[in-house]
């Protein structure tokens, strides 16, 4: 949905849109903000609601995810690799307690710092990021609107979490650089991921497009909601 299309087609993404604003007599820039927080709903809150609630982060990242968009919006999220999952040190009670046998799977586990390093790129910048470049690159509705709708709903989220959860999401939010997995320099260092302890690639940092000034914030979702009326 997000792959370039051959030269002279449109994406899935902007056919999609293109043929429900067509469809319900509405702008594209409406119908994108709307199948925006459909995605957001559908594939974001889910997982970080598990992370929070059970200290597991799955690898969702492009290739592991799948969005039913029969109608149109996104209607289910399916995740597709039983392997590409993390647990939480910080909820190795609570998750032995529910299934006595991962005692015998203690490389499952991993510190939380890990996991939000690996979360954050797997979630964010594999999948999410991909999906709001795509919807600019189209040209369909701008990026620093759907970035000031995500960070607005990411507050959201964070207000009701507790756990695991809402400290991924303080770090999204307040870190001025996230962390990028570098898949390039994992292979020019000639490193394996699956020989290595933890199975640690290289990652850098980028900075951060929701690490924002408060008030730059406010402006841009000001912008954000007025555009939709």
């Amino acid at each position: 949905m997000v792959q370039d299309p051959l030269p002279g087609c449109r994406s899935k993404l902007e056919s999609i849109i293109k043929e429900r604003a067509e469809k319900e007599k509405t702008t594209v820039a409406n119908v994108s903000l709307c199948w925006f927080n459909e995605y957001i709903n559908i594939a974001l809150q889910p997982l970080i609601r598990l992370y929070d609630e059970l200290g597991v982060a799955l690898e969702a990242h492009q290739q592991n995810s799948l969005l039913d968009i029969s109608n149109g919006y996104p209607s289910a999220y399916y995740y597709r690799d039983n392997q590409g999952y993390y647990l939480a040190e910080s909820y190795k009670t609570l998750l032995l307690n529910k299934e006595p046998e991962l005692q015998e799977s203690d490389g499952l586990f991993y510190e939380d710092s890990i996991i939000e390093n690996r979360f954050t790129y797997y979630l964010l910048m594999n999948q999410v990021f991909s999906i709001i470049y795509r919807f600019g690159v189209d040209e369909l509705v701008d990026e620093s609107i759907l970035i000031s709708i995500l960070r607005s709903e990411l507050e959201k989220i964070k207000r009701t979490s507790k756990g695991a959860g809402r400290s991924f999401i303080v770090g999204l939010l307040e870190k001025e650089k996230l962390a990028f997995k570098a898949n390039l320099l994992t292979r020019f260092h000639d490193v394996d991921e699956l020989a290595e302890d933890l199975e640690q690639a290289v990652y850098v940092k980028i900075k951060n497009p929701l690490y924002k000034e408060e008030e730059k914030v406010e402006v841009a979702y000001a912008n954000a909601v007025h555009s939709t009326n």
